[in-house]
């Protein structure tokens, strides 16, 4: 921590400073070793903590929670409209579904976020129904979540009242319940926010300097009144302020880098990243279910289509990952399919699971998964990459390669994560400045000949000053691809 507050000032930006903070607490070696030059190997005894250790408590809680929290929303929603067959179809799907096998393990927002938000839209639409103690407090204690867990569900600020306005239209509650329903989960919400951050406004001591963040607009006043009123944690307000300043960031679409979002962005994504039998289903239960009208219809398909909508608009185009609230409510729609869909779902899903193709094994690799329009995980890259694909999961993977390889010596690394890869016993030489804890070197020190392994992001251009970047240094360099480690990591040899 000393030598981290000692660099503090020199990083110009507190948040990037959050990353220098991470690897501080995960990946700290001892003093005997600090500084040690990332070409040597260092033993798992010269790091002060153990770091799979640390991941995989985190791993499981997040797993048992998201995970078993999602499939017990999705099963007892599709239950209440579709009956038990319905919720055995919804929750097969949910289940077998690559991109929630994969997130709901890791220790990040997406899981919790889509988990909180489809409850607090599920208790909505039971407390419309029946205004009993459990409806309403589970709707208030939901939202409160959802808003303290990821900033994209300030969404339900515009799902919430749309609903309410159907609920009114439909009659099945009055306005007076109604918005005293509303306020209820408000009130708790506010109370949240302001106990995560232990009632205290700032925090920081004036280190997040919000009004430099806050753009023009309805937006970015809101958030002034919010902060000279003290009405927010004024830390809670400034991460909706940087929210906001990241949606310009650069992304990759089909072998382009895309400075401007792409209004298809995510259109790719889930034609790509949802296995097809799950494509399949979804297109059926929309068709039938406007043929249908079945009631509760709108709480399903007015909060998938506004959070659709706005991620296209928002422009954020850096992952799938992103579109994973609203997949739960699809998947409660499909539990309108008869049993034939049931059988015919699971076996397929089952199938994209355990075996891709002979030749590209999926299972173990759900963060990489692409279906076959995409001609899968191996060339799912081409089309999309950053957290499609490519988290830095692989270098474990990277290590058992090189040891099984006999490759003893450092390797030239261009990688996109935020592990140590000393932690895992790879010596290397930081090209392109991949890891942000390790000084980098320019491309023109490439050791060769030698190894040159490259992440999929930054092979691709994703990360890159231009998009052919690495892929032009590799057969300027007469590079030839001899390995993977997974999906995500490219290993090249470089002989002269």
């Amino acid at each position: 921590f000393a030598r981290v507050a000692e660099g503090w000032p020199a990083t110009k930006d507190t948040v990037w400073a959050q990353w220098l903070l991470a690897e501080a607490i995960i990946y700290a070696v001892r003093d005997e070793v600090a500084g040690a030059p990332t070409t040597r190997l260092l033993p798992r005894s010269a790091f002060l903590n153990d770091s799979e250790a640390m991941f995989r408590r985190a791993r499981i809680a997040l797993l048992l929670i998201t995970g078993l929290g999602l499939a017990a929303i999705i099963f007892a929603w599709s239950r209440e409209l579709w009956g038990s067959a319905g919720a055995a179809l919804s929750t097969a799907l949910f289940c077998f579904d690559p991109n929630f096998i994969a997130h709901c393990g890791l220790v990040t927002t997406d899981a919790g976020v889509s988990l909180f938000m489809t409850a607090s839209v599920y208790f909505f639409w039971r407390a419309t129904r029946r205004r009993s103690l459990f409806n309403i407090s589970g709707f208030a204690i939901f939202t409160a979540l959802a808003a303290v867990t990821k900033f994209s569900s300030l969404l339900l600020a515009i799902i919430i009242p749309v609903l309410a306005i159907v609920a009114v239209r439909q009659r099945a509650i009055g306005v007076a319940h109604l918005f005293a329903i509303v306020l209820a989960a408000l009130a708790v919400t506010v109370t949240v926010i302001w106990s995560v951050f232990e009632f205290r406004f700032d925090a920081t001591h004036g280190l997040l300097p919000i009004r430099s963040l806050a753009k023009p607009g309805v937006f970015g006043s809101s958030l002034l009144f919010a902060n000279d009123h003290r009405l927010l944690p004024q830390p809670y307000l400034f991460g909706l302020a940087r929210m906001r300043a990241d949606v310009a960031r650069p992304s990759y679409l089909r072998g382009a880098k895309l400075e401007h979002p792409s209004r298809t962005y995510f259109l790719w994504t889930f034609l790509t990243k949802t296995p097809l039998p799950a494509i399949a289903a979804i297109v059926a239960a929309l068709v039938v279910a406007i043929r249908k009208r079945p009631i509760g219809l709108a709480y399903l398909l007015i909060p998938a289509a506004i959070y659709f909508v706005v991620a296209i608009a928002a422009g954020l185009n850096i992952g799938h990952r992103h579109l994973l609230p609203m997949y739960p409510l699809l998947y409660v729609l499909c539990g309108i399919l008869s049993v034939r869909w049931l059988i015919a779902c699971v076996l397929s899903l089952v199938s994209c699971l355990v075996v891709f193709t002979p030749w590209d094994p999926m299972w173990g690799h759900h963060l990489s998964y692409f279906n076959e329009l995409a001609r899968g995980p191996r060339h799912g890259w081409e089309i999309v990459s950053d957290s499609n694909v490519d988290w830095g999961q692989d270098l474990p993977r990277l290590a058992t390669w090189l040891r099984s390889h006999r490759v003893d010596e450092p390797v030239n690394f261009v990688y996109f994560g935020s592990a140590d890869p000393q932690y895992y016993g790879i010596r290397y030489v930081n090209v392109g400045g991949g890891y942000v804890a390790a000084d980098a070197v320019p491309a023109d020190q490439v050791r060769a000949p030698g190894w040159l392994v490259i992440s999929v992001t930054q092979y691709s251009g994703a990360a890159a000053p231009t998009a052919a970047t690495w892929r032009v240094f590799a057969a300027d360099h007469h590079a030839r691809l001899v390995g993977r480690a997974g999906y995500s990591i490219l290993i090249f040899r470089i002989d002269r």
